[in-house]
């Protein structure tokens, strides 16, 4: 789990360019302390994994109104996507991995507003209540880049990443007063082809462009809301999984059939020794 959040955060991470350390302020008039925005955001971080755990031990603790296995699922997928967020954001200073952030803070708010009201549930509030104050502080932007790199990875990649790592949140959350069925086996078939997908091994590109129609088509199991989620995700993961960008982010980013003719004197001094004896 642990690798698979890394992986998932360097997609996030290398799509956005890093700002000077000196902060570059979000509207162009004044700089920031850097030292105070970088405590603030380790506050907010910190006040968003707070908030999440808060949440989580709601579910747990009072899963209702959903069943016991998908509340669960649900407080897996929050911490899961609470630790990318809080990876990307501290280590790389990602603007996606800050989106991701208030993404989580909007869907424990949901929880929130469906759950009913009980002790715990004023706990998880207020937690939400302070990272969100904390979060959504204009004055992190000059922690949080502002540019695109010069070679990030596609768009299209991270965003497929994304659908894949948000698709069983979303399904647990849509299924109320109901059993999940078999929403237990798809969450990790979905989490290990997520896993493949960044792990880039020699079938994840055939993998990502299989797997999620046969997901899509054993989501009709699912009851309610949650099976038309489900099958929406995995179908909208489809077409991303079939563009150039996916291609080229789990494969070398050089065409096939091409070369790129360099200088004599730029190739590594074994290989023109190589030649040079074949001379």
């Amino acid at each position: 789990m642990r690798a698979t959040c890394k992986r998932v955060t360097s997609f996030a991470s290398q799509e956005n360019a890093p700002l000077p350390l000196s902060g570059t302020p979000l509207r162009g008039e004044k700089s920031w302390d850097t030292g105070d925005v970088r405590g603030r955001h380790l506050w907010a971080c910190g006040t968003l994994l707070a908030s999440v755990m808060g949440t989580a031990t709601l579910l747990v603790v009072e899963p209702e109104p959903w069943h016991p296995t998908t509340a669960v699922i649900i407080s897996a997928c929050l911490v899961i996507w609470a630790t990318v967020a809080v990876v990307a954001i501290l280590l790389e200073h990602s603007r996606l991995g800050y989106r991701l952030g208030i993404f989580v803070l909007v869907f424990s708010a949901v929880i929130a507003v469906l759950h009913r009201i009980s002790p715990i549930w004023w706990i998880a509030v207020a937690l939400i209540a302070v990272s969100a104050l904390l979060t959504t502080d204009p004055t992190l932007g000059g922690w949080v880049r502002q540019r695109t790199s010069a070679a990030p990875v596609p768009a299209r990649a991270v965003v497929l990443a994304l659908v894949l790592l948000t698709i069983p949140g979303l399904t647990a959350l849509s299924i109320l007063r109901s059993d999940p069925g078999s929403l237990s086996i798809l969450v990790p078939l979905d989490l290990v082809l997520l896993f493949a997908y960044v792990r880039r091994p020699a079938f994840a590109l055939a993998a990502v462009r299989i797997v999620p129609l046969g997901l899509a088509i054993a989501g009709l199991t699912l009851a309610g809301p949650g099976r038309w989620v489900w099958i929406s995700g995995q179908l909208a993961a489809l077409p991303l999984a079939w563009t150039r960008e996916v291609r080229l982010a789990i494969r070398p980013l050089i065409e096939r059939g091409t070369k790129v003719i360099i200088p004599p004197e730029l190739a590594p001094a074994e290989i023109r020794e190589m030649l040079e004896g074949k001379g």
